[in-house]
This record gives C-alpha cells, structure tokens and sequence, in this order.
C-alpha cells in the first residue's frame, strides 16, 4: 500500500478513537514513558504538542517540567518547512493556537534552543513500522529537523498499537526511530 493510502486508512481509524480511549491509551503510554530510563537519563526533551487524537502529550509535558527537565516543542514555520525548538516552562500559560492549529508559544515565550543541545525528542507519526520507520503528516518537517539534532538524541514515536505496523513503505532520506511506546510496551526499533 502506498504512504498515501495507509497514512489516511490509519488516520482514519485514530479519528474514530473515543476521547475516554485517547486518554486513558495516553496515560498508559505516558507511564511507561516515565519509568523508562531513556526519560530518567534525559535531561533535555522535545516533544509535540498533541493534537487531533495523537497520543495526548500535555501529562508528559508538564510531568518534565516538575521534574525539572528542560522541555522544547515545534514551532512550524510552513514557509521554510522549518521546525524551531522553543523552551517551555508553563503549559497552561505560554501556549496559543499557531500553524495548523497546533498549540505553540506565545510570541512572548518564544525561547529557541539549539537542536544538538536536545537528548531525546518525542515524534508524532501516523504510521510507524517494527524497523523505527514513520509515515507522518506529508510535509517532511521532521525528517528535516532531525538531520540538525545530534546523533546521540534518542528518536522516539509515540503511538497506538494499532499505529505499528511489520513493515511500511519509506524513502532513503526518512531518519527511523529508536523506540516506539505504544499501550502494550516499548517497541526497541532496528
């Protein structure tokens, strides 16, 4: 099947989730997430904001802050396709709807940091394979910013199980992920 064809038939399917489903998947994902030692190594996380039924990463977000981690999301740029990691420090304060509608921060809490200064970057997908490969949204903005992150920055994709599939159709310059959590565990790629 084509990236087209799945990306949308997997869409789909993460469309009809029922919130309750979403947030309880995205607690378990988070779980595991903070009792894996790739977070409890971290020092410097970059993670999506969720949005549309993706793994819900505002638990994550926050439970990084508290831990004193120092936490970055996206900002978009849809003319470069550039993404901008920026600092956050307060969930509910410093964000406001920005490119497709995502949350990203206020102009006043614009922070950028440098992306070979980030440890491990959460990575949203709307397919992913067993091997690290992902088929995102279609605009590359991820395969981009992660070609400017150190090669030591843990690469990881957060998902529903029935996100992860055996194989999936990819191109050269796609960067695969290190491990993928889903609701039944962490998925350690190759």
């Amino acid at each position: 099947m084509k990236k087209f064809h799945l990306r949308k038939s997997i869409l789909e399917k993460r469309r009809e989730l029922l919130s309750n489903d979403v947030k309880y998947k995205s607690k378990v994902i988070s779980k595991i997430f903070f009792e894996s030692e790739m977070y409890m190594n971290a020092n410097s996380i970059m993670t999506y904001v969720s949005y549309r039924n993706e793994v819900i990463t505002k638990y994550i977000i926050q439970r990084c802050i508290e831990d004193k981690k120092i936490v970055s999301i996206p900002i978009t740029n849809t003319k470069s396709k550039v993404l901008t990691p920026s600092v956050l420090k307060d969930y509910d304060k410093e964000l406001t709807q920005g490119t497709y509608g995502i949350l990203e921060p206020k102009q006043e809490y614009i922070r950028p940091i440098n992306p070979l200064s980030i440890d491990l970057i959460l990575i949203p997908g709307s397919v992913f394979s067993n091997s690290g490969h992902r088929i995102g949204y279609g605009g590359g903005y991820y395969d981009r910013f992660l070609i400017r992150t150190k090669e030591t920055a843990l690469k990881i994709g957060l998902a529903y199980k029935f996100q992860l599939l055996d194989t999936i159709p990819y191109d050269k310059h796609d960067i695969p992920m290190d491990y993928i959590i889903t609701e039944d565990g962490i998925v350690l790629c190759n």
